[in-house]
């Protein structure tokens, strides 16, 4: 089977996720292509990436010329290489297909995919990561660009702060015109049927994780002797709400030896930096940046509790199901973290570890509270763990995904 694997970036250290189901449909012997908006700079990149030799397998958006003649000569040599399809880039709208995105509608910045896409052009499966990347392959599709089937992920932000800034209709092409729709929870599923989409069409598909790397860990002595380690893993973003459990470490100094580990980047960093500065916690929070995923389980070995107090945004911004809090549940590590988004679905009934979001005082009074109940703690997170096994195990979803792909085609 041909899949093109539609993301907004790559490759990308923070979207693991994205990776394991490349690397999974490869596994399963399919043939596997990536077209990324663009090339993401990140320095540390995860070793799979070049064990898969996925870079080669992936191709970019073209890049639009900044000097006006150059961008005029650009889009001559697009149209005339391709008349047919710079016709319809020019006349997308008179196709049927309504299309909305978080960048504005440019025949510029159509030719530039067609020029992106030369010599590809028939796939099984066109497999969109988040809905505005669904909205793009319907509009390939619509005007020839591309064929196959289209399967579309919702993750988070295409769900929450798309929808606030463009409103409830912003799918509705999308949902006429895609074959299949992959919410990551229940919570996200309810809400695509709530703004229109056809409940025929949706069905849930967990994220999962790698069992055989995130196991029960024995726990690591940390050089910090009495401390008590708390560890949150993830982008250091305003949805992550670190900045509460910064205020919540303030607190719990007085009463508990702590230290806190934040281990990612992100653009929030220096913010939160100024904070620890601010409330005198420099020798008390260290920032550890971003790191492989070997890394994060050698963290994630040595932590007492890990934190994820995340936030519902100002623009709607929300969590879908947190990768790093499904890390942590794989490997027994007691939890704190928030009832936002699909979390309290993650945890299942094991809602005693979550708090209201933005309170830092109810943060440091439940972590305070497990620090001093360890048996309380360690009985949640043997239930955690379980909840894992059975709904979010990476082989299982992939096969999961493998079968959904087969049905699709054999329709």
């Amino acid at each position: 089977m041909k899949i093109l694997f539609i993301v907004n970036q790559f490759p990308s250290l923070s979207e693991t996720f994205i990776l394991d189901q490349i690397t999974g449909m490869i596994d399963r012997g399919n043939d596997v292509e990536i077209y990324a908006l663009q090339r993401n700079s990140d320095v540390v990149i995860h070793e799979a990436v070049g064990r898969y030799k996925l870079l080669e397998k992936t191709f970019f958006r073209c890049s639009i010329p900044s000097s006006f003649v150059q961008r005029i000569a650009f889009y001559i040599r697009v149209s005339l290489r391709h008349p047919v399809l710079a016709l319809r880039a020019l006349h997308a709208k008179k196709l049927g297909v309504k299309f909305l995105s978080i960048q504005d509608y440019s025949v510029g910045w159509m030719l530039s995919e067609i020029a992106a896409f030369y010599g590809r052009r028939e796939y099984d499966i066109l497999y969109s990561m988040y809905g505005t990347n669904g909205q793009k392959a319907v509009l390939f599709r619509s005007m020839g660009l591309l064929k196959g089937k289209i399967a579309t992920t919702f993750f988070g932000y295409d769900m929450t702060k798309c929808l606030k800034v463009y409103g409830d209709t912003f799918y509705n092409t999308l949902f006429e015109h895609g074959d299949i729709f992959l919410p990551l929870s229940e919570h996200f599923k309810n809400k695509l049927i709530s703004i229109g989409c056809d409940e025929q069409k949706i069905i849930v598909h967990y994220l999962g994780i790698d069992l055989s790397v995130f196991q029960k860990r024995v726990k690591q002595d940390d050089s910090r002797g009495k401390h008590k380690v708390l560890v949150s893993v993830g982008r250091l973003s305003e949805e992550k709400g670190h900045v509460y459990a910064i205020e919540a470490v303030q607190k719990l100094k007085k009463f508990h030896h702590i230290h806190y580990y934040l281990v990612g980047d992100g653009p929030l960093r220096k913010k939160l930096e100024q904070r620890v500065r601010e409330l005198n916690l420099s020798n008390d929070v260290t920032f550890v940046g971003p790191k492989i995923q070997q890394e994060v389980f050698e963290f994630l070995s040595k932590a007492d509790l890990f934190l994820l107090p995340s936030v519902i945004v100002p623009n709607g911004d929300e969590e879908g199901t947190p990768l790093s809090l499904m890390e942590a549940m794989a490997m027994e590590i007691p939890l704190v973290s928030t009832q936002v988004g699909g979390i309290p679905e993650l945890v299942r009934e094991n809602t005693e570890c979550l708090v209201p979001q933005r309170n830092s005082d109810a943060l440091a009074e439940k972590i305070s509270g497990f620090l001093q109940d360890s048996s309380t703690a360690r009985s949640i997170a043997t239930s955690n763990k379980e909840c894992i096994h059975t709904f979010h195990n990476l082989e299982v979803q992939n096969d999961v995904l493998m079968k959904l792909f087969n049905n699709m085609v054999n329709v």
